[in-house]
């Protein structure tokens, strides 16, 4: 990954399951990404404040877009198999797919994912020793 790349944040807000499946699903019917902005405009109003692509749900519709329409060309071919693995599945078995999306499509939020792994994993082995008396 370039470095100029590595260091945008860009995943900056939280992201609802619901809007990630809405994406999801337009992007697997081959809407373009304008008509899907259009759809998820409508879908955020009244639950992402602001008008145009600076505002809450600009920023939103963004990222959004990056994690299954928009995406680097070299994470097309994952997204297209993620997509195929969406049909069928629903709820929270579809979790799994949009976590592997956002991670291959946010080198930040990998980062942060990777360093929280390495937290837990810490703490983990620090209760260990508490509990077993070392």
């Amino acid at each position: 990954m370039p470095a100029e790349t590595r260091g945008i944040i860009g995943f900056d807000r939280k992201i609802s399951l619901r809007w990630l499946d809405a994406t999801a699903e337009w992007t697997a019917q081959g809407l373009a990404a304008p008509a899907i902005r259009g759809q998820l405009e409508r879908l955020l109003a009244g639950q992402v404040a602001g008008e145009g692509s600076r505002s809450a749900r600009g920023k939103t519709m963004t990222v959004l877009l990056h994690v299954w329409t928009a995406v680097p060309d070299a994470v097309a071919p994952l997204r297209d198999d993620g997509l195929v693995l969406l049909r069928g599945r629903g709820g929270r078995d579809r979790l799994p797919l949009h976590w592997g999306m956002c991670l291959a499509t946010y080198p930040f939020f990998r980062d942060v994912a990777a360093a929280t792994g390495r937290l837990l994993a810490l703490q983990g082995r620090r209760r260990g020793r508490r509990s077993s008396g070392a």
